[in-house]
């Protein structure tokens, strides 16, 4: 309807170029600040998005750990594999290996 009352008002005045339907337009809507929230749920949209990274993040970071701490104590059992089959003994007062 609006374009219809544009197209009429053109033919009144004769013009009939783009920017005098955009110039017209333009006056319509009213002009919105930058700083102000465009809806009433964009703060909620933020929140979620929050909500749904530390969902994905949280036992990303849980599994990491997880592999760090297992792949460090396949290592300490290949040392210890090493130690024993050479004969050496675990020192507890010590706290090393006596061969």
């Amino acid at each position: 309807m609006k374009l219809f009352r544009s197209l009429e008002a053109a033919k009144q005045y004769g013009r009939t170029d783009e920017a005098f339907f955009l110039s017209r337009e333009s006056t319509r809507k009213q002009a919105t600040d930058i700083s102000t929230p465009r809806s009433t749920n964009e703060g909620l949209v933020m929140w979620w998005g929050l909500i749904i990274g530390l969902v994905f993040t949280y036992p990303a970071i849980e599994m990491v750990e997880e592999w760090r701490i297992h792949r460090s104590a396949e290592k300490d059992l290949v040392e210890m594999r090493r130690h024993t089959a050479s004969g050496d003994k675990w020192d507890v007062v010590r706290g090393r290996w006596v061969a």
